[in-house]
């Protein structure tokens, strides 16, 4: 989106936005209202699109799920109207998340196809792949694994058009890793290897924390399905001594992902700890929120429930 035709004020406001989106919800919101009552008073879209989209995406985060849909959807028809379709597919892929998160696979499943269609009317590759990863992460919690196969092989054969692009190495982290766990949980495990080998090659030192997290997480079942007791104990240790203490001890992340860590992985592990840790790092991180779920584009969503489950069982095995 381009803002140069705006006044220093609007175009301060729009700055402050997008520079702020991930670490104050509080300077972002108010910025955002003051751009929509702009927008009103002009009768601009552009600008109303834009603050109910950013706003929708601070909400998201909060998990304050009344306003998130009601930012969102309005931001559809401002944006609609406007014609800024990139941001109208991530409002789609945003509201598939949110609709699947709270239990309705069906109206999530609506929004991803809404955003496939946008996505090929208005020739917008690298959004056409994050909706169809999502969408291969729907049928994969829905235990739906050819549709989920199908979907993740769909967004690998496009990113291959687009080697150059920013995002391509993330995107490719979040086929294979994917790719691994849906294979994986069909007990094609000879199948799933070649995936993992790749997840693991040079670079590694590069990838970001929530998707090693998740990559490591993936190994652990695939030892455990494998019978490799010692590699996989290595695993679950590996989790617990360089991503729980990394996060605990970092003011980077936000505390939805610490409640994530511990009411869904670890209370098998040290309960009291994790509480206390929690409890911590809440009152210190003070206003920050959580960290962003794959990402403007939300992928991986690391904290999903099957592969948690999984990994929850293995633990609570091995003890």
């Amino acid at each position: 989106m381009e803002f140069n035709q705006y006044n220093t004020t609007v175009q301060q406001w729009i700055h402050t936005v997008l520079e702020n989106r991930e670490t104050n919800a509080d300077v972002v919101l108010e910025c955002c209202r003051d751009i929509i009552a702009y927008g009103r008073k002009t009768d601009d879209p552009k600008l109303m699109g834009f603050g109910f989209f950013y706003g929708g995406e601070i909400y998201y985060e909060l998990n304050d799920g009344a306003h998130f849909f009601h930012m969102m959807t309005e931001a559809l028809t401002y944006l609609d109207r406007a014609e800024e379709w990139e941001l109208v597919v991530r409002c789609y892929n945003f509201l598939g998340i949110a609709s699947m998160s709270r239990g309705n696979p069906s109206l999530a499943l609506d929004y991803y196809m809404n955003g496939l269609k946008d996505s090929d009317t208005y020739d917008l590759p690298m959004q056409k792949i994050m909706i169809l990863i999502n969408m291969g992460l729907l049928y994969l919690e829905c235990g739906h694994y050819v549709d989920s196969e199908n979907s993740f092989l769909e967004a690998y054969q496009i990113l291959q058009t687009k080697q150059k692009d920013e995002k391509y190495n993330f995107y490719m982290y979040a086929f294979y890793g994917n790719m691994a766990e849906c294979l994986i949980l069909q007990d094609r495990l000879q199948e799933a290897k070649p995936y993992l080998e790749y997840l693991h090659k040079d670079g590694w030192e590069q990838v970001a924390l929530t998707e090693r997290l998740f990559i490591d997480i993936v190994d652990v079942i695939y030892y455990h399905k494998m019978g490799d007791v010692q590699k996989r104990n290595e695993s679950i240790q590996m989790i617990h001594q360089n991503h729980f203490s990394c996060i605990i001890n970092s003011r980077a992340n936000r505390c939805q992902l610490y409640q994530n860590f511990c009411t869904v992985f670890f209370p098998v592990y040290h309960p009291l700890y994790c509480f206390e840790m929690a409890n911590s790092s809440c009152q210190t991180i003070g206003n920050c929120f959580r960290i962003r779920m794959v990402m403007s584009m939300s992928l991986c969503v690391v904290m999903r429930a099957s592969i948690f489950q999984n990994l929850c069982m293995i633990i609570f095995l091995c003890m």
